[in-house]
């Protein structure tokens, strides 16, 4: 077994980098689904907090995936995808769909960040489990 914290950090790593190649080939689309018009915010600075939070948040999301796949002896980077994106469609689709049906949020805007989040864990699946 490989040492935790280093696949913890690769996979929220490996993921954070994803979300930020997502959301760059998605944000135009992403801004005018929340009504945003997209060339108001081309000239803005993305603040640094939420991306810092971003980070730490996919660190945390590993470390729970991490312990996770330990528990249920998943091994291997196919194992790890396919135990990341079941977690990914039956917890964080599903969170996101609710909670943007609330927010009286468009369908489009839970497609791009509900996919995101299923790739996301689907990424840290696939690292955890190539490092098991």
């Amino acid at each position: 077994m490989h040492n935790p914290l280093v696949a913890i950090g690769l996979a929220g790593l490996a993921a954070w980098l994803f979300g930020s190649a997502w959301y760059m080939s998605l944000g135009k689309v992403w801004q005018a689904a929340l009504g945003l018009n997209p060339d108001d915010c081309k000239d803005k600075k993305m603040p640094a907090t939420p991306l810092v939070v971003c980070l730490l948040a996919e660190w945390v999301m590993a470390a729970v995936l991490y312990q996770t796949l330990d528990h249920l002896g998943v091994m291997g980077w196919m194992a790890g995808a396919i135990a990341g994106l079941t977690l990914g469609v039956g917890l964080m689709l599903t969170s996101t769909l609710v909670t943007n049906l609330f927010q009286g949020k468009t369908l489009m805007v839970t497609v791009i960040d509900g996919g995101h989040w299923v790739i996301v864990a689907a990424i840290e699946g696939a690292v955890i489990g190539a490092l098991l």
